[in-house]
């Protein structure tokens, strides 16, 4: 039960996220959902990215090598997703 609930929140994971981001640069689609679907988008990364930041805190006290790692890890996410998005914001002029 474990193991499909992984690839099922993997699978449906991965196909929002790459649609999201295809739709967004997608011309053919109206403007206003091109950007409800990027922002739904981004809602998803920004919490994700508050999740591993609250864990990170919360594993402060009692695991310290854990949380450096999940800071570092949620720094480089960050930082793949900015170069992401300056990406797509850049084949879109």
């Amino acid at each position: 039960m474990e193991f499909l609930l992984e690839v099922l929140a993997e699978t449906i994971g991965e196909v929002f996220l790459n649609c999201g981001i295809e739709a967004s640069i997608d011309h053919r689609l109206p403007k206003w959902l091109r950007i409800l679907i990027l922002a739904a988008t981004t809602l998803v990364f920004a919490a994700v990215f508050g999740i591993l930041l609250i864990v990170g805190i919360g594993a402060l006290s009692h695991t310290p090598w854990i949380s450096l790692l999940l800071f570092a890890l949620d720094g480089g996410l960050v930082f793949l997703c900015a170069c992401k998005v300056r990406k797509v914001l850049h084949t879109r002029k």
